[in-house]
């Protein structure tokens, strides 16, 4: 019973957490605030973060001090939970995501009812005094983090942060990645792993050593559990552990019989009761989706078999529990992390947690804390170095983009009938089933390639451009350009718009091999991603015009990752997956980046479609001379809507009936310009603009239709 109340609590909660929905987009208003700091201070690299319960209105707002030119890092003691703060800040709404995957961080900040955040230009616009209670805890866990970074070298500090303190913010981002693509996620946050180790050495020091009796330990860790709970970072994930752990010692305190199925059940809806934003963080919902996975296999994992299939049963229960998470947010998944998982969840599981709790206590005897921590950096940096190796060699992650609503429903539900054939140890019907689940997967991993469905993706990455064409049943993949911003700190372009909107919108698709990276010309704004793409994904051919300027240690990366340099003239014919792009311009050089843009025509269905770079009129004008009875339906309007081009002869000749714009918000060129607006509102032209609807996407199959992102 309380397991079912526990899934109706989920649906419920599921669907009546607002959602912000705001109409402002990065609205900016400075003020002075009044309020109280209700969570933990949070130093994450450059900046420090609280939530922050406003004094009048009692909104939350997430405050984001950004401390990139302060040197060296500022230390504020008053700036603690509990505090009472004024806090000169400006007021930003954020702006929704603007593309198809993308995260979206309004909606993220919503489900923990934060509308605004606020952000002070100084740390001395920040003015608090007082502290409460809980306060103390998080100092009690900045001096530790603070001895244990001062007492292990980095590498060693970075672990025991991650795996005692829930704080994996050092560790770096490769091997973070590397974890994520194999399914080890997971054992980077404080789960029920780490606190039954905790409950473990603890009551073996008590109960044994005739410290405290087994009654008086029982009452220990219900009270030590929940503040352990705070140290270690408060994520979901403790707490669902640290909680049943104490409901499990009140009832054995009390005499009281319950399943574990119960006892998860009942603190899963204490939690989603009290505090609902909860259920959409992901490592409760890995937690407890693990967890009762197991508890519901227990029959079979109970069975007299060798440890090491023990630990593969637990493995792949583990795994297949959550492939539709896996998916969900990362839109991944690596048939082979259930073996690699036999491997490194013992591994973490009988060393490194074990030699975390050791190092802990070892950090304040001088020499021996260094001998220990010269043993487990060899022993990990191996582990790691081979957890390396074997994903350069057998990295055979399956990408399947978005998937249907249906397909948990179905999945889970197979899933639960496999098990209960192989609990009943019903081998054949468990071995249909199991092949059906198999075909199911299959079947929604090869969706794009049996889909007659084509799209062209006009991404909304800002001042640039990236667009992404996708053939019917997946005959060819294109980009035709893919641009970045420039990253002034680091003198080259920022890996930001590759990141945040370009590579999560290929793994959306499910997208993994590139056929062709199309680049029309040099400029930062629509190349500046593409050693990005290279290096992250398979792509087979660069193809530039004959004038394109190549650095050629930039030739010499692509060459390296497979990638063939292929350059092309005026009337050449581009062949990918059997369909064409016809090469219109340049037709000579012409003296500037611009105007020696890659200009294309092709066929989408029954639209035809010109690509224009960001040539001038003067080229637009050279085209007309030479292509005299040239029209098209869509055209990708050229230099986001300067001036400069979209000559008005140009569009009556073409006489499109569709124009695509990309351009940033409110960018400091005024693209697109009111000339380029009025010359195609004069010709009667529907008009997609990015920084007005976000991501533009075309759909055909016989016929084909737009649709906007963002749907105002």
């Amino acid at each position: 019973m309380p397991f079912v109340l526990s899934i109706l609590f989920l649906f419920y909660f599921l669907n009546t957490i607002p959602v912000q929905k705001s109409n402002q987009m990065n609205s900016v208003e400075r003020g002075l605030y009044s309020g109280k700091i209700i969570g933990a201070v949070n130093n994450i690299e450059n900046r420090i973060e609280f939530i922050f319960e406003d004094e009048e209105t009692k909104e939350k707002r997430l405050v984001q001090l950004f401390l990139e030119n302060q040197t060296p890092f500022p230390t504020r003691h008053d700036i603690v939970r509990g505090a009472k703060c004024k806090i000169n800040a400006a007021s930003v709404v954020i702006d929704e995501a603007t593309n198809p995957g993308q995260f979206n961080y309004q909606r993220y900040l919503a489900q923990k009812q934060i509308e605004t955040v606020l952000r002070p230009l100084s740390i001395d616009d920040v003015y608090c005094t007082g502290k409460s209670i809980m306060s103390h805890f998080d100092s009690l866990r900045h001096v530790i983090l603070e001895r244990i970074f001062n007492t292990y070298r980095s590498e060693t500090a970075a672990w025991l942060s991650a795996l005692i303190f829930g704080n994996d913010s050092f560790i770096e981002k490769e091997t973070v990645e590397l974890f994520r693509r194999w399914n080890l996620a997971h054992v980077l946050a404080i789960s029920g792993l780490h606190v039954g180790i905790v409950i473990s050495i603890l009551y073996m020091t008590f109960v044994k050593t005739g410290f405290l009796t087994k009654e008086k330990t029982e009452t220990f860790f219900v009270v030590f559990l929940p503040i352990y709970a705070i140290i270690a970072g408060g994520d979901p994930s403790v707490w669902r552990a640290s909680m049943m752990a104490c409901f499990i010692f009140i009832c054995l305190k009390f005499n009281i019989k319950l399943p574990i199925m119960d006892v998860v059940s009942f603190v899963f809806i204490a939690f989603v009761f009290l505090e609902p934003e909860m259920m959409h963080h992901i490592g409760f919902q890995f937690s407890f989706l693990v967890t009762f996975g197991l508890i519901l296999s227990k029959q079979w994992l109970r069975q007299d078999v060798p440890f090491p299939f023990q630990i593969l049963n637990i493995s792949f229960i583990a795994q297949m529990m959550i492939v539709p998470l896996q998916l969900s947010y990362f839109y991944q998944f690596n048939p082979l992390s259930i073996l690699i998982n036999v491997i490194y969840v013992p591994y973490f599981s009988l060393f490194v947690i074990p030699s975390m709790f050791l190092l802990l206590f070892m950090f304040p005897i001088p020499f021996i804390h260094r001998f220990f921590d010269v043993i487990f950096h060899h022993i990990h940096s191996f582990m790691l170095t081979s957890l390396g190796r074997i994903d350069i060699i057998f990295n055979v992650s399956w990408t399947g983009g978005e998937f249907p609503s249906y397909f948990p429903v179905v999945y889970y539900g197979l899933l639960l009938i496999f098990m209960h054939f192989i609990e009943q140890e019903k081998r054949k019907q468990a071995f249909q089933v199991g092949a059906g689940l198999t075909l199911f997967l299959m079947l929604m991993f090869t969706r794009p390639y049996i889909s007659p469905y084509g799209t062209v993706t006009m991404l909304d990455i800002g001042q640039g451009d990236a667009l992404v064409i996708e053939l019917p049943f997946r005959k060819g993949v294109i980009l035709y350009d893919a641009g970045a911003t420039f990253s002034f700190g680091e003198a080259k372009p920022s890996e930001r718009v590759f990141q945040q909107i370009i590579k999560p919108f290929l793994n959306f698709k499910g997208i993994q091999q590139i056929d062709a990276l199309i680049l029309s010309h040099e400029d930062i704004d629509h190349v500046g991603s593409v050693d990005y793409i290279v290096e992250d994904f398979t792509v087979n051919q660069i193809i530039m015009s004959a004038y394109y300027q190549l650095d050629m240690r930039q030739q010499k990366k692509w060459n390296e990752q497979g990638t063939v340099l292929k350059r092309v003239k005026v009337n050449d014919k581009i062949i990918i997956g059997n369909h064409a792009f016809t090469v219109l311009s340049p037709i000579k050089e012409a003296g500037n980046d611009n105007d020696n843009s890659l200009v294309l025509y092709t066929l989408f269905a029954n639209k035809s479609w010109l690509f224009t770079g960001d040539i001038g009129k003067g080229i637009e004008r050279q085209i007309m001379r030479r292509y005299p009875n040239l029209q098209v339906d869509v055209i990708k309007i050229a230099h986001h809507g300067s001036n400069t081009s979209t000559d008005h002869q140009f569009i009556q000749q073409l006489q499109p009936s569709y124009a695509l714009i990309s351009a940033g918000r409110n960018n400091r060129y005024g693209h697109p310009t009111p000339e380029v607006i009025t010359t195609l509102e004069e010709n009667g032209i529907n008009i997609y603009r990015t920084d007005v609807q976000g991501a533009v996407i075309y759909r055909y199959y016989k016929t084909g239709y737009f649709d906007t992102f963002l749907r105002k």
